[in-house]
């Protein structure tokens, strides 16, 4: 985790973006207490919606039945 001085960020800022955005941890921090951490923006999914494969999978009766390839084992 790299912690900066919000005056040392202020001069590389862009850097510091652009380290966020690759996946480092930068804290900015004043008087050597930490403030805020620089996190790049993740697009969220969308909702996702219940029932859009409605009536395009069917399970028969005998989904769960015995398997004739086995009828040695039972």
């Amino acid at each position: 985790m790299k912690v900066i001085d919000i005056q040392q960020a202020k001069i590389h800022f862009s850097q510091l973006v652009d380290e966020a955005v690759a996946g480092g941890d930068v804290v900015l921090s004043r008087a050597g207490q930490p403030l805020v951490k620089l996190v790049p923006v993740v697009e969220a999914l969308p909702p996702r919606r219940l029932g859009t494969d409605a009536g395009r999978v069917v399970i028969h009766e005998d989904f769960d039945g015995p398997l004739e390839e086995f009828d040695d084992y039972r």
